[in-house]
């Protein structure tokens, strides 16, 4: 399932959509009026490799694209929208490799050449080159790729895949992403991800919109009658994923874990028939007792967080660790940043 990081490579491909040129020879150009991109014609797909050989065919379900009159492309990926077929694979992708509470989206940019399409109203089918530019994950790397680009009817375009495009997750600092993945699953992940695609533009864009809202299940799609058990796997790929800061030294939560407790709240609400265990780990500096106490404030500064955002404050139980349940030895920044955690877990 670590494979799923392929999804990276799906959209490399997404800036190829942009390609879409008006199908008519046009004195204002072949962008005029602008296009969008039809998303309940296009496709994104994407194949991840597992222990070896074993291939996982995923894709994202709410994409977004537009060029505008000036040859400008703009594609939007919602990650937290991967659809592997697999639910609880879906939570460990948006929680471990995409960190979706902290990168939401995906963009792909271009600047489309008029005269390389000029002459698709004639030819009705031809390949180009494109080169773009992918953000992902808080990074941005630039790529070429090869397309199709077919004029279907007068008011639409088809861009595809010629061939599949790779992605490497870890260039896109998603190594750790993918450790994790393979910790919870128990598998070997290959790092890179094959990407192919079906777009469909038309005419009619519009000013760049806000990420789509996406059109599947809910991020972390847990039903109110969730059993225990994927419940427990849910609040575990949470735990793995991290995103829950303090200032140092302090139980004080850092701003930028409020996405993060957003989506243990959204866990916990649909679980609602269970409680559930807070749990403060810490490094080993500073004196055991003070760690321990320390530990304690956090998993307790979290439960407040949590009630703050509709949970039932009887279904959250706190308990602090210090230092003594490490996950690695405390022999570097590093594994001492990974010590520093909390955890949550279902009460039996």
């Amino acid at each position: 399932m670590r494979v799923l990081f392929r999804l990276c490579a799906v959209i490399l491909i997404l800036p190829l959509l942009a390609l879409a040129p008006a199908p008519q020879a046009r004195a204002d150009g072949p962008f005029a009026g602008g296009w969008r991109l039809d998303s309940d014609a296009s496709e994104l797909r994407f194949l991840s490799i597992k222990n070896g050989d074993t291939t996982e065919a995923n894709r994202f379900t709410t994409i977004s694209g537009l060029v505008t009159a000036q040859g400008k492309a703009q594609l939007r990926v919602l990650l937290d929208s991967v659809d592997t077929g697999i639910d609880l694979r879906n939570v460990r992708l948006r929680f471990m490799l995409f960190e979706t509470f902290l990168h939401p989206e995906a963009v792909i940019t271009a600047q489309l050449d008029a005269a390389r399409l000029a002459d698709l109203p004639t030819m009705r089918h031809k390949e180009i080159d494109l080169n773009y530019a992918l953000s992902l994950h808080g990074m941005t790397q630039s790529g070429r790729a090869r397309v199709a680009v077919t004029l279907l009817a007068e008011d639409r375009v088809q861009v595809a895949s010629v061939a599949p495009i790779p992605v490497s997750a870890t260039r896109f600092g998603m190594a750790q992403g993918i450790a994790k993945l393979e910790e919870a699953a128990e598998v070997s992940v290959v790092p890179v991800g094959v990407v192919s695609f079906s777009l469909v533009f038309e005419p009619g864009a519009r000013a760049p919109q806000p990420a789509p809202e996406a059109t599947g299940p809910a991020v972390t799609a847990v039903p109110a009658s969730a059993e225990p058990g994927d419940c427990a796997d849910r609040l575990d790929a949470a735990s793995r994923a991290g995103g829950i800061h303090f200032a140092p030294a302090s139980a004080r939560l850092a701003a930028k874990s409020a996405a993060a407790l957003d989506r243990v709240s959204e866990i916990a609400q649909g679980c609602a028939r269970l409680r559930i265990e807070i749990a403060g780990h810490t490094d080993s500096d500073g004196a055991a007792e003070a760690n321990l106490r320390l530990s304690r404030a956090r998993a307790e500064a979290v439960a407040r967080a949590l009630a703050t955002r509709g949970v039932d404050p009887a279904r959250l139980h706190t308990v602090g660790h210090g230092e003594t349940r490490p996950r690695v030895p405390n022999s570097s920044p590093a594994n001492k940043a990974l010590n520093r955690r909390i955890e949550f877990a279902v009460l039996q």
